[in-house]
């Protein structure tokens, strides 16, 4: 607002008193995008032969897939015999990984992980950069009670 003050030879008992003064790089106007063209039409020319090479080159894409799942059938058919399954079973360890064969694990809590590499950290001997230095003085009795150690470690 104060540029637009200057800019328009106002001063400042004409404008409202609840007007307050601005910072410039807020009040400035958004930069608009550029309104995109639509492109022109494509020939009909044009359009045939990018059909034509779609076309040609889905062709060497199927034939290659093709060879490649003949291929993997007469592999799982040769396997079933060699090792006296059905062809259905090698095709399954194919195509989904031999998820089936893989037992399932639930997922690792971190909080649970934290603690038990922590335990075993302590139980090694190794100490833990969170025991207060006074824990390394109390040794556990055979009775169950704590008692103080005047020798560190």
């Amino acid at each position: 607002m104060v540029r637009f003050l200057h800019s328009q030879n106002l001063n400042a008992s004409n404008m409202p008193q609840k007007a307050l003064p601005t910072v410039q790089c807020l009040s400035a106007p958004r930069l608009r995008k550029p309104s995109k063209q639509k492109p022109p039409p494509i020939p009909a020319q044009q359009r045939r032969e990018k059909l034509a090479a779609y076309q040609e080159r889905q062709r060497q894409i199927d034939e290659a897939v093709s060879e490649w799942y003949s291929y993997t059938l007469m592999k799982a058919d040769d396997l079933g015999k060699r090792f006296n399954k059905k062809p259905r079973y090698f095709m399954d360890i194919f195509f989904q990984g031999g998820a089936r064969l893989v037992t399932h694990r639930n997922k690792v809590n971190a909080f649970n992980a934290f603690k038990s590499l922590k335990a075993e950290e302590l139980n090694e001997g190794l100490g833990s950069p969170y025991r207060l230095p006074y824990h390394n003085h109390l040794t556990r009795t055979r009775g169950g009670s704590e008692e103080f150690n005047d020798s560190p470690g």
